[in-house]
Order: C-alpha cells, then sequence, then structure tokens
C-alpha cells in the first residue's frame, strides 16, 4: 500500500458549438461566470528612488487608477481548471529579456496571486499555462469548445489598455493556416482587440472558449486566435522553443545566414528557470550562428578578405568615434564617421553626439575638470549624470515629458576587451517603467570618455546580444583628440585602462619641451608655442602586417596654437599601394618613392593652407605581406600645414624645426 497525494486538472470540453444560443449578445449569468474565470496578468510597478527628475512627476495629472494601481497589466489569463490557468505564451516574455520577474494574476475583486509553475508551453502555438502559489476562494473555470463555424457569434474578453476586463463581441470571419509550416488554422474573427488582450479567450455565446487570442491586425479589424485544441493536445513534460529565423547578417542582409533555434525544456519549472535557460540556449544558438556566418563570408570578410586587406593599405584617418563599412559584395570598405553636434554641458565641459549606423548614439562626454579621469570614468552614476545634463533623456508622465536628471548606479556594469585588445566598460540602466533600458559601453578619452549609447524596450536586447555586441566592436575606429594637459591625464591611467597601442608610449611635455616615443619613431619638439592647451590627435587603425586583427598608430598630429585648426604638424605612416588600391593612393606612393609632386619637401597651396610632405629619411621599411603577395613597403612622412595668413618664410623656418624634431628608429 502506497499513501500519495495527487490533484485532480479537471478540464470540461465540448465538441459541438451550441446553435441555440448564437444571438451575439451575453447573458448576465455567463458574464459574471467570465468575470471570475478570466483574470488580468500583472507586475509590480517600481518607482525606483534612485531615478530623479527635473521636477516633481505631477501625479494629480493622472487618473485614479493610474496614480493608485500599484501593477501594471500586462495581458491576460483564464482558469481552465481549479488549479490551471492559461495564456499567451508572449504575454510572460520567458525567452526574452525582461526586467520584470514576478509575475502576478489578478482577479476582478482586486486581489492578486503569484504564478509559480508553468505546465504547458509552445512559442510556436503561443500558448503558455501555469499555477499559482496560492489560490481565489472563488473560482469559475471555462469550457472549452473544439468546433465552431464561420459566420458564429464570438466575443474577446479581458484586460484592454491595462484597464480591466471588457467584453466585446463580432464574429468568427475565417480561418487562416498558421504562417510558419500551415499546421493549423488560427481563428480570424471581427470582435475588438486591443494591447492587453492577449492570452484572454475568444468565446462563443455560451463563454465556452474557443481559442487563445494572441494578436491583431494593424489596420481593418480583424484578429487572430488560436484554437483551444492545441491547448488540450500540448505536452506536460516539455516547453518548446522556437526561435523563427534567427538571423545574422554581416554588415549587408545579403551576407546573412538564418536557421531555426529549437530549445526543449522539463516541464513543471519556474518562470525564473525557464526564462534562465531559455535564454542561455538562445544565447549559444545565436552565438553559434555568428561563428558560423563568419566561417562562410571569412574569404571577404576581415581580417582576411583580399579587399580588406587592400583596405588597409590607405586607411581613412578620422577623429572620435567611426564604423567601419562595406557594400554588400565586400568591396569597398570605408570608415563611417558620421557628423556630429556639440551641446554644452558648463562653461568648461560639452557632450559631442552623433548618430551610428547601428541606430545607437556615437557621444565624446567631457568630465568635470576637478574630477580625476580614473574616478569619471569607474564612476558610471557620475559619468550618466553627466550625460544627461547634455543629452536630454525624459519620461512621458500624464502627457508631459520630464526630464530625467540622475538614472543612479546602473543594474549591471562588466569590464571587457574586444578583439584589438581594447578595454571598455558596459553598463546597463533599466526605466522600470515601461520595461526599457539605457545601455552604454565607453573607453576613457583625453577629458573624459567615448561612448556609444543605446536605448529602447527591454526585449530588443536581443537573442545572442552580449557576443554580438562585442565582435562588433571590432568594427569601431577611435581617433583620439585632446589638449596636452588632458593626455598628462590620460597617459597616467593605469596601464589595465588603455588600449595596447598606448601602453608603451613616451609622453613628456614640461614648459616648451614636448617629447612623444613611439614604436617607429620619436618627435622631440621644443618651442614656446607648445603649452598645455596645444592638441595632439591620434589615430588607429588596423595593422596590414598581422592576419588577425591588430591595432596600430597610423598618424599622429600636433596643433600648437589653440583655435588654429589650419596649422599644424604631423606624421604619418604611408603603405605600398596595389593595383586594387586607388588611383590616387597610387599617386601618392609615387610622388612619395621619387619624393616630387606633393611629397617633394615644398610647400604648396590647397583649400587655404599651406601644405609641406617630406620622406622621413631612413624610414622605409619592408614587412610581410598577409595576403602571400609581395611585401608591404612603408614610410614615414612628416608633414608642416600652416594657414596661408602665415607668413612663408615663417612656415619655412617653424617646419623646418619639427622636421629636426622627428627621429626615425
Amino acid at each position: 500500500i502506497h499513501a500519495f497525494c495527487s490533484t485532480l486538472f479537471l478540464v470540461l470540453i465540448s465538441t459541438n458549438c451550441t446553435r441555440e444560443n448564437n444571438s451575439g449578445q451575453l447573458s448576465k449569468d455567463t458574464i459574471e461566470k467570465l468575470k471570475t474565470s478570466v483574470v488580468e496578468i500583472v507586475v509590480p510597478k517600481n518607482e525606483k528612488e534612485s531615478i530623479t527628475y527635473e521636477k516633481a512627476l505631477p501625479w494629480e495629472t493622472l487618473t485614479f487608477q493610474e496614480r493608485t494601481d500599484k501593477f501594471h497589466s500586462i495581458g491576460t489569463a483564464f482558469f481552465v481548471s481549479d488549479k490551471e490557468l492559461v495564456t499567451a505564451a508572449h504575454v510572460l516574455a520567458i525567452p526574452y529579456f525582461s526586467f520584470f520577474k514576478n509575475f502576478y494574476i489578478r482577479n476582478s475583486a482586486g486581489e492578486t496571486f503569484k504564478i509559480k509553475n508553468i505546465l504547458k508551453f509552445s512559442m510556436h502555438k503561443d500558448i503558455a499555462s501555469f499555477t499559482l502559489e496560492n489560490y481565489p476562494k472563488k473560482i469559475a473555470f471555462l469550457n472549452l469548445n473544439l468546433s465552431c463555424d464561420i459566420g458564429d457569434a464570438v466575443f474577446t474578453v479581458g484586460n484592454t489598455h491595462g484597464e480591466g476586463l471588457s467584453f466585446r463581441n463580432g464574429q468568427v470571419a475565417s480561418f487562416t493556416p498558421e504562417m510558419i509550416n500551415g499546421e493549423w488554422k488560427d481563428i480570424r474573427y471581427s470582435s475588438a482587440a486591443s494591447p492587453g488582450n492577449s492570452g484572454g479567450p475568444l468565446v462563443n455565446s455560451d463563454g465556452d472558449v474557443l481559442g487563445v487570442i494572441i494578436k491583431k491586425t494593424s489596420g481593418e479589424n480583424y484578429n487572430f486566435a488560436t484554437p483551444i485544441e492545441l491547448y488540450t493536445k500540448m505536452s506536460t513534460d516539455k516547453a518548446n522553443f522556437l526561435h523563427r529565423n534567427a538571423t545574422i547578417a554581416l554588415f549587408h542582409k545579403e551576407n546573412s545566414i538564418s536557421k531555426d533555434l529549437k530549445f526543449e525544456h522539463s516541464l513543471p519549472s519556474s518562470i525564473d528557470t525557464l526564462r534562465e535557460d531559455s535564454k542561455t540556449a538562445f544565447n549559444q544558438g545565436m552565438d553559434a550562428l555568428l561563428d558560423e556566418a563568419i566561417e562562410k563570408y571569412k574569404e571577404n570578410y576581415y581580417p582576411n578578405g583580399k579587399t580588406f586587406k587592400t583596405y588597409l593599405r590607405e586607411q581613412i584617418y578620422i577623429k572620435g568615434l567611426g564604423s567601419l563599412q562595406t557594400d554588400a559584395k565586400f568591396k569597398e570598405w570605408t570608415v563611417n564617421n558620421t557628423a556630429t553636434k556639440d551641446i554644452k554641458i558648463s562653461e568648461n565641459q560639452k557632450g559631442t553626439f552623433g548618430t551610428n549606423v547601428s541606430g545607437g548614439i556615437f557621444m565624446i562626454i567631457e568630465k568635470d575638470p576637478d574630477v580625476p579621469l580614473k574616478e569619471f570614468i569607474e564612476n558610471q552614476k557620475l559619468f550618466m549624470d553627466t550625460t544627461l545634463k547634455s543629452l536630454p533623456l525624459s519620461r512621458n508622465f500624464g502627457n508631459q515629458n520630464i526630464k530625467i536628471t540622475s538614472l543612479g548606479a546602473p543594474q549591471e556594469t562588466k569590464k571587457w576587451t574586444d578583439q584589438l585588445g581594447r578595454p571598455w566598460i558596459s553598463s546597463l540602466w533599466d526605466l522600470p517603467w515601461g520595461d526599457a533600458f539605457v545601455h552604454t559601453t565607453c573607453m576613457p578619452y583625453p577629458k573624459g570618455a567615448i561612448c556609444n549609447m543605446m536605448t529602447g524596450q527591454a526585449s530588443s536586447l536581443k537573442l545572442g546580444f552580449e557576443k554580438m555586441l562585442r565582435s562588433n566592436y571590432a568594427e569601431v575606429t577611435v581617433g583620439y583628440d585632446g589638449e596636452i594637459k588632458d593626455w598628462k591625464d590620460y597617459f597616467e591611467l593605469p596601464k589595465e585602462f588603455l588600449p595596447p597601442v598606448f601602453r608603451n608610449i613616451n609622453f613628456r611635455n614640461t614648459k616648451s619641451n614636448f617629447y612623444l616615443g613611439l614604436d617607429e619613431y620619436s618627435i622631440k619638439y621644443n618651442s614656446k608655442e607648445i603649452n598645455e592647451e596645444s592638441k595632439l590627435h591620434f589615430h588607429f587603425g588596423y595593422d596590414p602586417h598581422y592576419n588577425v586583427l591588430k591595432e596600430k598608430l597610423l598618424l599622429v598630429e600636433l596643433f600648437p596654437l589653440k583655435g588654429d585648426d589650419k596649422s599644424h604638424f604631423r606624421v604619418q605612416d604611408l603603405y605600398s599601394s596595389t593595383k586594387d588600391n586607388s588611383d590616387k593612393h597610387q599617386q601618392s606612393w609615387n610622388e612619395a618613392t621619387s619624393q616630387v609632386g606633393t611629397y617633394a619637401d615644398k610647400f604648396y597651396q590647397a583649400d587655404g593652407v599651406w601644405t609641406l610632405r617630406k620622406v622621413a629619411k631612413s624610414s622605409d621599411r619592408s614587412i610581410s605581406s598577409n595576403d602571400g603577395g609581395q611585401d608591404i613597403k612603408t614610410k614615414v612622412i612628416i608633414g608642416c600645414n600652416f594657414d596661408t595668413s602665415v607668413d612663408l618664410k615663417e612656415a619655412h623656418k617653424r617646419c623646418e624645426q619639427f622636421k629636426k624634431s622627428v627621429e626615425v628608429h
């Protein structure tokens, strides 16, 4: 004899539509039953004290329910037995990122009960069922009807716009094959459906369930329900996850790879366990898909693509952040350096902003001069508070946009290095009122931080987000620009804060003595025009010598006089061209080799600037080609540039002094 306890789940099923009551109206008794058996799915509101605003939130402008409700209403569910409820799987957002962690049902009496375990789950069918930790005293569960016809009166029952249950009538319009494989036919009906109705029952005039409401059309009022028969046939042992046509594209959709990602998980299971395990499985699937895409296109993709190796010989110089770009055929490579806008933070600070091709925001945020650079980078609350002074982020509240002054400390911060060895800090802030986020990825920069920022709904932190993010940063190009006083702070940072190419640079500046020691050359320039406000610009690109991605210094520019961006000195690398390089680059290499034309060590005038270029003595080098061809030849080029308002004799004098200061090793 074995003693045991069990729970009996009772589901009443009818196989025929009830023809006697197809009047297009629900009786009062049926409505009362539906009010007891259909519930809202809600999540707790979270007004974080760490988030502050420029003025008090105008709670008085909200409706009574908005002011007093402690929950967000996100969907609908209904009892099919005294212990089991059914909803649409997407309402619980299990395989996706969300800041919502605890889910409850709320009945018509306003009582809430926490969801405990998932009993059935299918992403493909968009149906889930679950149990509760505790149950209402009064429960009525609905009969399931497996048959109906076009023209039958039907009713949507559910939470409409988070404002409680509503009942709306219509007719069955048609039966539409499900979109992926046509495995069943969804019920298309004319009853109105609104946000919040998802997961509610589509019922007939007797209140019997015909289907689970899953989506609405954006145009005409024809909406969709999954037939309830699918629920009756679902497994109670396995949750089935399907991410249809998961896609990874390398720069363009033409260079993409797609695959259906599937995952199973044992049931019953808590939402937390199911969410974490499914996200992990899908992330691994997306990571593998990215690896597969890179392998598929490796002959054309960086770093080994032939056209990319050609680009390495004539890379583009920028200031700020840029993004590596190519066409759909991987024939033309360039760096997209978007137009930027400066916004004042204080008398001594500004923010510089521009959009990137991925829809985020490239930005340089200057710190308060009295704040150490290391503190500004590590104190992410301080960084974001400073950012919000120049980049307005607001919350729509009672039809007003209220500016946010602080997001507080981030929910999470991660330090990591990209494929080029550059250290980044990624931080995530949640906007709890809308399940939304702010995400930044930053590096130290003279004066402050250089970053990429993204905002959006939490669900857009899609599968494989972290690996894609880190992979994409190999495509980010940085041109560092700052005054000498800012560079002093930068080079005093601990080595782990700096990209590898900066860690062995020897930088000194005392009064009028400027020294910069690099692997290939050094600059020792003594001049009274050099001071704390003189500017220094470094541009790093990809090293053409390596089969793996590696960063290399390509250009140094020194701007002695504040406010004069035309008059400056430069030292840069020039690489030999191939037949595949542009005519302009081939001409530059030929002229530099012969030291004629623009490389004749003579000033020429172009665009209102006196320009001189000289091939540095003993600078010719030869490095092994990474494409199996001829060795790559390199030269170091010294350049002088002056506004044409500068006397040419004075320009020659200053240029000669700078040329002598450059020593090639």
